[in-house]
């Protein structure tokens, strides 16, 4: 049998990593088995990523740097799970996608099209991901007018995760709500999303907090952002964490890359639209970082 080619090695390796991408999130539960064969129960701080000689590592808490064939998800034993927990269950997803990754070479003896069936699974449950987000959006979220730049700003959004010409968005008559009408492969969803003006009468949300933000490539750079008052740092981080992740997944964020934009944390902030990060209770003051200043005060003779 021709062993695989490095550049069909690297081709798996990056699925591997997407792959992963979509269905981990960082603070989740993992088990980590270390040096000496010993399991340990801790969290997940950084999403996988691809190192060479076809190998995946990943930052766990207590344990930096471990390659992903040693860690796995924390799933508790008292827990039963229903039969149709592919939807509600990340862990499940990505067991289904590491089986696929791994039988269709052994079922689709061209390469070529093992590796198209298994972008277009990958594809589709992208495409579920962002319904859910989609979903939840319509229940719990709402635009602030149905000025043309709202609305275009809206779709250019969704049709960011759902494709150039399969979104249409219709504002009502009593301006009260806009109609959504999202094509999909197989059906076409409709949905309402509401419209809350910024005076109406309603529930007065949390006010916004200073929400600075540094990484750890570069800790003396801070972001200055926002979150609402009632959503806690580590919620905020968190939440922050898995924007990231999905805009890097839509179709501005892959443009971006093939353009040959780093996918860093600096870009993201810079392009990811101001909506996505409202859902989360966030807020960007600016697009770009300031440097991080030591103030050291006159002394009480100079004064």
């Amino acid at each position: 049998m021709k062993p695989p080619s490095p550049a069909q090695i690297k081709r798996e390796l990056q699925q591997s990593v997407d792959a992963a991408a979509l269905l981990t999130t960082i603070g989740m539960s993992v088990i980590v088995t270390d040096d000496f064969g010993k399991e340990h129960t801790t969290t997940l701080e950084s999403l996988p990523w691809a190192l060479g000689h076809g190998q995946m590592i990943a930052n766990c808490k207590g344990f930096p740097s471990y390659i992903t064939n040693r860690i796995r998800p924390y799933e508790p034993l008292e827990v039963l799970q229903e039969p149709d927990t592919m939807k509600s269950n990340p862990h499940y997803e990505a067991r289904f996608l590491s089986v696929l990754q791994r039988v269709l070479p052994q079922t689709v003896h061209d390469p070529a099209e093992a590796n198209q069936t298994y972008e277009k699974v990958l594809a589709e449950m992208r495409l579920f991901k962002s319904l859910d987000s989609f979903e939840k959006f319509c229940e719990k979220g709402s635009l602030p007018d149905v000025e043309p730049a709202t609305i275009a700003e809206f779709q250019e959004q969704l049709e960011g995760n759902f494709g150039d010409g399969n979104v249409i968005l219709t504002p009502m008559e009593d301006g009260a709500s806009v109609a959504v009408e999202i094509k999909l492969p197989d059906h076409i969803v409709n949905s309402l999303v509401k419209v809350v003006a910024a005076n109406a009468e309603e529930p007065a949300e949390a006010p916004f907090v200073p929400f600075p933000v540094t990484v750890p490539e570069d800790p003396e750079l801070v972001w200055l952002l926002a979150r609402r008052e009632n959503l806690g740092p580590d919620e905020a981080a968190r939440a922050l964490a898995n924007i990231h992740e999905e805009f890097w997944a839509t179709k501005k964020g892959q443009i971006l890359q093939c353009e040959g934009v780093e996918r860093s944390f600096a870009e993201f902030v810079s392009n990811v639209p101001a909506t996505a990060l409202a859902e989360s209770g966030i807020k960007r003051y600016h697009k770009d970082p300031e440097t991080l200043k030591c103030l050291h005060l006159l002394p009480d003779e100079v004064k």
